[in-house]
């Protein structure tokens, strides 16, 4: 059986998405047949969505001239793709954060979106960075695209990590219960019995 994985573009999303179908494939034993993977995102495949399409987090999954074609409206699409080709066709399970090889299913073929479009996940004080990138990785599969973390907790996250939220093409919102992060000078909070504060935090 051969399988070839192509990724169309450069972005490193969609690279990173021929990196993860070709780790499954080889770890649940090269299920499938025999064709052509091509993955891209519609702009990569010769026609540039709109910029709602592009907004939108959706994809599609087509045989289509001999080749399996993992079309995605953005990157992170593309990305969602490829896990939803991995859990059917390869049986890949991420029910839980440890992930096991099961049954493959037979293929849904077709277009998928999400049916919110900001699909989120708040860490505001849980400080285990072993923690925190499992949910990085486990949230991408589960077509989460927004991740909320407090600009403390921020502020402790490695660079490995930051580099694997953006691998995936995560929205990051960053927010917090103290408002010295607008201020020049993060140590200690705002004292709000000072009339000065909103005249700092404007400027």
């Amino acid at each position: 059986m051969t399988i070839i994985v192509r990724a169309l573009g450069e972005h490193q999303t969609v690279r990173f998405a021929k990196e993860e179908l070709e780790r499954y494939m080889l770890k649940s034993g090269n299920r499938g047949q025999d064709e052509l993977i091509l993955l891209g995102t519609t702009a990569d495949f010769g026609r540039q969505p709109n910029k709602e399409e592009e907004e939108t987090d959706r994809f599609s999954i087509n045989r289509m001239n001999g080749e399996l074609q993992i079309i995605g409206t953005n990157p992170r699409s593309v990305l969602y793709g490829v896990y939803q080709y991995c859990k059917e066709a390869l049986g890949c399970n991420w029910s839980s954060i440890y992930e096991w090889i099961g049954e493959p299913q037979e293929l849904s073929t077709g277009y998928f979106e999400g049916r919110m479009k900001r699909r989120g996940y708040c860490i505001e004080n849980y400080d285990d960075i072993a923690f925190i990138s499992k949910m990085v990785d486990w949230q991408a599969k589960h077509f989460t695209n927004e991740l909320f973390f407090t600009f403390m907790l921020w502020d402790k996250l490695t660079d490995e990590i930051k580099e694997n939220i953006a691998k995936r093409d995560y929205k990051v919102t960053l927010g917090g219960h103290c408002l010295h992060y607008l201020g020049e000078s993060r140590e200690g909070c705002i004292q709000f019995g000072d009339e000065l504060w909103q005249e700092r935090i404007i400027q």
